[in-house]
């Protein structure tokens, strides 16, 4: 299966090797996250957005994808798991998927 995916936290640990499977399968890629990796490889469309202040909407709007993956999440080390930052994330995932 192939089309046009979004994936948000590209950037990050998740995101980016996610990001080089989904093209190496035929996908569109989308990606999202606040900046873009320091060594881009060019393979996918990018849109910088803060989901945690940005419109979601605005994002799955200009993506004009049929999927979305969602990895975008805090990941500090030592931190995330009981930051309250969480709340924070979850509002925004429930946000994209509205």
């Amino acid at each position: 299966m192939n089309g046009r995916v979004l994936v948000t936290g590209a950037s990050g640990f998740i995101g980016k090797p996610l990001v080089l499977a989904l093209v190496d399968q035929g996908w569109t890629v989308v990606a999202a996250s606040r900046t873009r990796p320091d060594r881009d490889p060019g393979v996918a469309d990018w849109i910088e957005t803060d989901l945690l202040t940005d419109d979601p909407r605005r994002l799955t709007e200009a993506a004009r994808a049929e999927v979305l993956i969602h990895v975008a999440w805090i990941a500090t080390p030592g931190v995330y798991g009981h930051s309250l930052e969480n709340l924070d994330w979850l509002r925004a995932s429930a946000a994209l998927s509205a």
